[in-house]
């Protein structure tokens, strides 16, 4: 088995016959295996300071299965609410610009149809949260972090991208805010420069 903990933009992996080929992404430990025709993938989720559980198998059949894989970064498939744990306060006409990390899930495709995503997982497990009223709201990932001031001084992760988020104050008061949420589904993953990007997020706030 062959295992790092780092993702590529597109990193293509090679299958052997009952050869497992092994990835630990984040918190999450990938195994697949070519059986016949069909690919075995098994995978669990490291919880930190806990021993680690054991696999779950899943078996993607195929009338010919391809001996290569891409694994790709993917954003996740529902918004993010982003708890700053501290409050952010923005002065009247003024624009705050941060960067968010937001984990990524790591999808697997068939290198003859890219367009196809056969399975996909989070490299970190996000807890479940409800944004908004009881009845227009919408099942959401919550996240806990803090904004990135500048990517400069940030480390580069393998399982994170960087989301630009500018939020503009319009409102006549001062504006105090500690959560924000992303619709994360509806945004672009790329990398540059060894750190994965999406494209920029504006935040509005008129006022009352």
């Amino acid at each position: 088995d062959e295992s790092i903990r780092i993702m590529k933009s597109g990193e293509t992996i090679h299958l052997r016959q009952g050869k497992p080929y092994a990835r630990t992404i984040g918190d999450l430990d990938l195994r697949v295996t070519m059986d016949g025709n069909r690919w075995n993938v098994e995978h669990r989720h490291r919880v930190p300071g806990s021993a680690a559980g054991g696999f779950t198998t899943t078996r993607i059949h195929h009338h010919s299965p391809a001996s290569s894989l891409e694994i790709t970064p993917l954003m996740p498939d529902r918004p993010v609410v982003v708890d700053f744990e501290n409050p952010v306060r923005i002065v009247t006409g003024h624009t705050v610009c941060f960067f968010v990390p937001i984990p990524l899930w790591v999808g697997l495709a068939d290198k003859r149809d890219m367009d196809v995503i056969l399975m996909d997982l989070p490299s970190v497990v996000l807890s479940n949260t409800w944004f908004g009223d009881h009845y227009s709201g919408i099942l959401s990932y919550s996240l806990k972090t803090h904004p990135v001031v500048t990517p400069d001084g940030w480390t580069p992760s393998h399982n994170e991208a960087l989301c630009p988020v500018e939020v503009r104050m319009e409102s006549p008061e001062i504006f105090s805010f500690r959560k924000v949420c992303l619709f994360a589904q509806y945004l672009t993953v790329y990398r540059r420069d060894d750190i994965f990007w999406t494209n920029g997020v504006v935040v509005e706030y008129p006022g009352e």
